[in-house]
């Protein structure tokens, strides 16, 4: 007979993220900007690969896109948007936030927020910074996305320390200054380590279930995480030293089995979706103490 945590579980909606990065925009590569389009490219294969997936699951997601990609791949961006995916922003550049000044950084969120919409003709919900590059819940960036109309961010890895003064329940949304919800990105955790930060590659799929298992059961929706490349073990091999290669490669085999295996665990959809979002805020609170939602 189910458990009554288990009947709760099955009830609540996760969210499943894509970060829409080529292989070249990983920070272990450290690829230059420049060099980006001499190097071949394996967005359109695996966007279809992924949208086979998640049709296979009837599951839906929210695409963390950076205006550079949509710009070169618009036709890509409107299909996600067609099979009813959400279109959030990951930059522009894919620059990390600690990396730029503020002036710097709106401009990069405006140039990104008028490459998507000329791809789908919609306005944009919601952001992820590159390398989840907002160190704390009190960083100069998240008055920035409120006054650019943002309405939530999803740049917190609670496993790392970042959520700043919002601790709390793990994996619990929270409102950030001027009102932004946060929905950090589940970072997943095994005994004896602190973090492994929240790629699926780095941990074996039966830690990742019990996790959101665990979490469904006490009514927290989970924010799973994963980057368009890491699906797709077939990439091109670029030099790097034995700790990037490591950083970048390991993994690369088991992550698609992995997100099968998380689509089977529970129900997933859009962040948009979530309770909190759409101007209600409910199941949230300010910063002084995070609740589940």
């Amino acid at each position: 007979m189910p458990s009554e945590s288990d009947s709760a579980a099955g009830l609540v909606r996760n969210a499943l993220t894509v970060d829409l990065e080529d292989y070249y925009h990983s920070a272990a590569l450290g690829v230059p900007r420049e060099e980006w389009d001499r190097l071949p490219s394996r967005v359109v294969g695996n966007v279809n690969r992924l949208l086979e997936l998640l049709d296979e699951h009837r599951a839906r997601a929210t695409f963390f896109v950076t205006g550079w990609l949509a710009d070169r791949y618009p036709l890509v961006v409107k299909r996600l948007a067609a099979d009813g995916h959400e279109i959030a922003c990951h930059g522009y550049w894919h620059t990390a936030v600690t990396e730029q000044t503020p002036e710097q950084f709106r401009t990069e969120v405006r140039l990104a927020g008028e490459a998507i919409a000329a791809a789908t003709g919609s306005c944009l919900r919601g952001f992820r910074a590159p390398h989840y590059s907002i160190p704390d819940a009190r960083h100069w960036a998240f008055q920035i996305l409120a006054e650019e109309g943002f309405e939530y961010d999803s740049s917190l890895v609670t496993a790392q320390g970042q959520q700043g003064a919002a601790s709390g329940a793990e994996g619990a949304a929270f409102v950030l200054p001027r009102g932004l919800v946060e929905f950090p990105p589940a970072a997943w955790r095994r005994p004896g380590l602190d973090a492994a930060g929240p790629s699926l590659r780095l941990l074996p799929s039966a830690w990742i279930k019990r996790a959101v298992r665990r979490l469904n059961g006490r009514g927290v929706p989970v924010v799973a995480a994963v980057r368009l490349w890491e699906l797709d073990p077939d990439q091109p091999r670029l030099p790097c030293g034995l700790w990037a290669r490591w950083r970048h490669y390991h993994g690369l085999a088991d992550t698609e089995r992995k997100l099968r295996e998380l689509l089977d665990c529970g129900r997933f959809g859009r962040v948009d979706e979530l309770p909190g979002v759409r101007g209600s805020q409910e199941g949230a609170r300010s910063k002084g103490g995070s609740v589940a939602v």
